[in-house]
């Protein structure tokens, strides 16, 4: 069975954004960091490719955790 896919949004300091999906155990990797409050730079497998994020410059995120669907 595979993991549950986790939307996410991100608004960074500088006023750029980001969005993308990941699995829950590669996001729950990001928000640790964000709750520890790391200047660490976690990297994240996102649809495919990899996306490095400083979280010590997000300024806000959105996560949407129900399941995506494409289709009906």
């Amino acid at each position: 069975m595979s993991q549950d896919v986790v939307r996410f949004d991100l608004g960074f300091n500088s006023g750029g954004t980001a969005s993308g999906q990941a699995t829950e155990t590669e996001w729950q990797r990001v928000e640790e960091a964000f709750t520890r409050g790391d200047e660490a730079v976690v990297a994240v497998e996102v649809e495919g490719a990899r996306m490095w994020i400083r979280v010590s410059q997000v300024a806000w995120a959105r996560v949407h955790r129900r399941g995506s669907r494409v289709g009906f």
